[in-house]
């Protein structure tokens, strides 16, 4: 805070003052809400108070720094030593393209003590980061940057609906299920029941990475039981394999063509 003495009192200069206390020229004792006074040498003297502008930017103190990393995120704290608000800029991977800021507009909350969520990040891979605050008065801190690596995705897809059997005929029939993340498509089966190994339809999976399954059977014998499973892998290659489920083809009831 700067005291500026009037000018019809004594000749203009200025002191720097940080508390409204007993300093080395004397003591400021407040009068009124807009009149301010102090005691130099045995005398009272009229000042006017003038509130110096901020420009000095939040220092972190503490941090940043990564923590609690999952598969696809982890948290962001630091501390600064004003109140401040609250962001974090980050790239996966590293100088890949523009920083993304979380969230979009800094956190308006006015604190030290920051914590930031980043979520929907890629299994496995380096993510590069900082963090910024700003104080009151708009004054900017800008971390230097730090890394982190996600971990692996160990996670398999869960089937959350069927798979179930529909568009049932004598030779063939459609495989339909959901899934709780995006995964590939591949339904096995076998006509008869326990009848050798299993056929895998698509040989290799659909590599459309979906939530929603559908895979048609073709070349079914009519009036058998055939028994499936579905199978569904996420981008990480976590393979889940449902239980085995059976329906029972139609009868042909095609007749012969004439001769």
């Amino acid at each position: 805070m700067k005291i500026l003495l009037s000018p019809s009192i004594v000749p203009l200069f200025s002191i720097s003052l940080f508390q409204l206390t007993a300093t080395m020229w004397g003591q400021l004792t407040p009068q009124t809400p807009s009149k301010e006074f102090i005691r130099i040498g045995g005398r009272i003297i009229a000042v006017e108070v003038r509130a110096s502008s901020d420009t000095t930017p939040p220092v972190i103190t503490v941090g940043p720094s990564a923590g609690s990393i999952t598969s696809s995120g982890a948290t962001i704290n630091w501390t600064t030593d004003e109140a401040s608000n609250t962001q974090v800029e980050y790239r996966q991977p590293p100088g890949s393209g523009n920083w993304n800021p979380v969230p979009a507009t800094p956190n308006p909350a006015m604190v030290t003590s920051h914590s930031q969520a980043l979520t929907g990040l890629q299994p496995n891979q380096v993510v590069e980061y900082r963090a910024k605050s700003a104080d009151a008065a708009g004054n900017t801190v800008t971390s230097g940057i730090l890394q982190f690596t996600t971990l692996p995705d160990t996670t398999l897809p869960v089937i959350t609906v069927g798979p179930s059997a529909g568009s049932i005929t004598s030779s063939g029939a459609t495989i339909t299920w959901t899934t709780d993340e995006a995964s590939n498509t591949q339904v096995e089966y076998r006509q008869p029941p326990g009848s050798g190994n299993w056929n895998a339809v698509p040989s290799t999976p659909n590599p459309a990475m979906v939530t929603s399954h559908s895979q048609a059977l073709t070349g079914l014998q009519p009036n058998q039981v055939a028994e499936y499973r579905a199978k569904s892998a996420d981008a990480a290659g976590n393979t889940v394999t449902s239980g085995i489920q059976q329906f029972t083809t139609l009868a042909d009831t095609t007749p012969p063509s004439s001769p």
